[in-house]
């Protein structure tokens, strides 16, 4: 939810805070995704003991990259805001999302309570 209502801020809003955006918004779309899928990476895996990884990557992939879209998609569309959609901050959405599957999935996996 959090994801939604930070892409959906109108642009003036961000001008009030201080807050320029330039090259930075792809970095923030990169870090929201990872810190996104990577939460709900972990989540599924330690809640479904029984579900196979690449279940859990599938769905973790399709959630966010869903996410992804929608955000894009109502920034397009919803004018008022004064924010476009972008392929450019979609892509960094999968990257950010697939940086996030492979943390969890290696490094992660850690973190992850045994069954």
């Amino acid at each position: 939810m959090l994801i939604i209502i930070l892409c959906l801020i109108p642009s003036s809003e961000f001008a009030k805070l201080g807050v320029r955006i330039t090259f930075g918004d792809v970095i923030v779309h990169f870090f929201m995704f990872l810190g996104f899928s990577s939460a709900l990476f972990f989540d599924m895996s330690s809640r479904r003991k029984n579900v196979k990884k690449l279940r859990i990557i599938s769905l973790t992939f399709l959630l966010s990259i869903g996410l992804g879209i929608t955000t894009e998609l109502l920034q397009h569309f919803i004018t008022s805001l004064h924010r476009t959609g972008s392929i450019v901050d979609l892509m960094f959405d999968v990257l950010g999302t697939l940086a996030g599957i492979g943390f969890m999935s290696t490094i992660g996996r850690r973190f992850v309570p045994a069954p």
